[in-house]
């Protein structure tokens, strides 16, 4: 089974889950005042239904990485 780690600058955020399908990464950007979001949302495996996994700020300069794991079912 796979797993979507979700990490910010060296950090990991979240294990988002086990994953059966597709996962979507969206970062939103409504204007320069407003916080930058990233939000994480997929199929979780244990629940067959889907999940918001993840939903953080971002600052200027953050570096975000996506990480696929295999993990034990």
């Amino acid at each position: 089974m796979k797993a979507i780690e979700i990490w910010r600058n060296g950090e990991k955020l979240a294990a988002a889950g086990l994953v059966d399908g597709m996962v979507t990464v969206t970062l939103t950007i409504r204007n320069p005042s407003d916080p930058i979001w990233l939000d994480a949302r997929g199929r979780d495996a244990s629940t067959g239904g889907h999940a918001e996994w993840l939903h953080e700020s971002a600052q200027i300069g953050d570096e975000f990485v996506l990480r696929l794991v295999e993990v034990e079912p």
